[in-house]
């Protein structure tokens, strides 16, 4: 059979029959899906039943000794490349995924009669966190892989694999460029002009590439800044410190100074904070009392003003009696945390109604947001906010392509939601589904429904 150039990447492992052939296979007529069609598995790893054929002769009685060639065209799937049938016509061979989300094919042909057609749908469960520009998103998996998806044309959106041996604990998007921390206490990052070689969109040839190591696991990671001076990155380590790197040019890495390194270390051995976020050329994050501090730049009143002064160099708590339990920022200069009443406070500038609160001037008090009631779950792309409401809707404020939303504004009635995904993004936030799967949004163009399915729900449920 053929296959397209470039997708016969699988690999095959020759088997030799041991048993001589009770019947003359010349006579084979007709090839036969008999078992294994249509299973779910989860991507590079085998299915959970053989796949299975049977070879009749033209009289519908069945041919033992003939020969099934057993072909796969996915990146990283595996067969046994032949297998002989049965006194019962039968021919098996089992099948390990490719390493991409979405549908899969195996083929069986004897001689020259046309082939048999197996499908497979390989899914890995969540997203644990996912982001990106409004053309394609790359989420990582709880498997640790990192798979890209482009937007939906007229099929649902496929999940392909970075080509890469690395294992993620976080992933994050900005300015560009997905950046990660890996298993091996790397930091990795992929740009995204590397996701389109040739003008075609193709995670799989995407560079991958080892930016620094930083010896301690993440379990958080969020980066931001301005295509000027750069991207700060900072992320939370299991012992709840706070590390941060890149940028420094506003004092946002937090160590005092405003000289810039590749290396990761602790903002301070004092803070230990549960959420951490990146604004502009500010960072702000929550210790484990829930109190916010901030650093960096104060020309966007993210921070306390200091008279004379354009930065503040180290973390300084912001004055506030709220204890917040979730924190998450747009690059337009605003912040926004969830608090212990379950209510959205946001500080910082008002850029495209950013605070929430209608036309407002820029403040370094966290105020709440305007008729929007109770939260469970906010996030951000780097122009707004979208929040799930205690009764999984979404409400969203701040500005977008499509227009600004200086108050909250409830969108895309009748789906429901469990919380925003971290990951950050241009225009674009993923969200899981309740009870599962991962959905994005561009928000550049609410309040129009423009919510649209990521192939990625967990095991037996149904596409949206």
């Amino acid at each position: 059979m053929t296959f397209r150039s470039g997708l016969m990447l699988g690999v095959t492992i020759a088997l030799t029959a041991c048993n001589d052939p009770i019947a003359s296979p010349t006579n084979a007529s007709v090839l036969t899906v008999e078992a294994g069609n249509l299973q779910q598995g989860v991507p590079g790893y085998l299915l959970p039943e053989q796949i299975t054929v049977r070879v009749d002769d033209i009289h519908g009685l069945p041919v033992a000794g003939a020969t099934v060639r057993w072909e796969i065209e996915e990146r990283g799937a595996v067969v046994i490349a032949t297998s002989l049938t049965d006194a019962n016509g039968i021919a098996t061979t089992s099948w390990r995924l490719g390493l991409d989300e979405g549908e899969q094919r195996a083929f069986a042909t004897v001689g020259t009669l046309s082939s048999a057609t197996f499908y497979a749908t390989a899914r890995s469960a969540e997203v644990s966190s996912a982001g990106g520009p409004i053309p394609f998103q790359c989420g990582r998996y709880s498997d640790g892989v990192v798979r890209c998806w482009s937007r939906p044309g007229n099929r649902p959106p496929r999940a392909t694999a970075l080509d890469t041996d690395l294992r993620f604990t976080t992933l994050a998007y900005a300015l560009d460029e997905w950046c990660g921390t890996t298993t091996s206490g790397a930091v990795a990052c992929v740009h995204r002009n590397d996701m389109t070689p040739g003008g075609e969109f193709r995670p799989e040839a995407a560079n991958v590439r080892i930016v620094t190591e930083i010896g301690v696991a993440l379990s958080d990671l969020v980066g931001g800044g301005d295509p000027e001076y750069g991207t700060t990155w900072c992320g939370l380590a299991t012992d709840s410190q706070v590390y941060c790197w890149g940028t420094n040019n506003y004092g946002q890495l937090g160590d005092g100074t405003r000289t810039s390194r590749v290396t990761p270390l602790p903002v301070s051995p004092e803070l230990k904070a549960r959420a951490v976020a990146v604004v502009g050329n500010s960072v702000c994050a929550v210790n484990l009392a829930g109190v916010p501090f901030c650093w960096g730049a104060t020309s966007g009143q993210v921070t306390s003003d200091v008279v004379g002064a354009d930065a503040v160099l180290q973390p300084t708590v912001v004055a506030t009696q709220r204890r917040f339990t979730q924190l998450t920022a747009a690059a337009d200069g605003s912040v926004c945390g969830l608090d212990l009443s379950l209510e959205i406070y946001c500080w910082g500038a008002n850029q495209g109604g950013g605070l929430g609160r209608g036309p407002a001037n820029a403040t370094s008090t966290p105020t709440p947001i305007l008729d929007a009631g109770l939260f469970r779950s906010i996030g951000a792309t780097a122009d707004g906010f979208l929040g799930v409401s205690s009764v999984r809707d979404l409400v969203t404020w701040g500005s977008g392509n499509g227009g600004t939303f200086p108050l909250p504004v409830h969108v895309l009635h009748g789906l429901v939601f469990a919380s925003v995904l971290p990951g950050g993004g241009d225009g674009v936030v993923c969200l899981q589904a309740h009870p599962s799967g991962t959905r994005c949004i561009d928000r550049s163009n609410l309040p129009s429904d423009a919510a649209y399915g990521v192939p990625l729900p967990v095991y037996g449920i149904p596409l949206p």
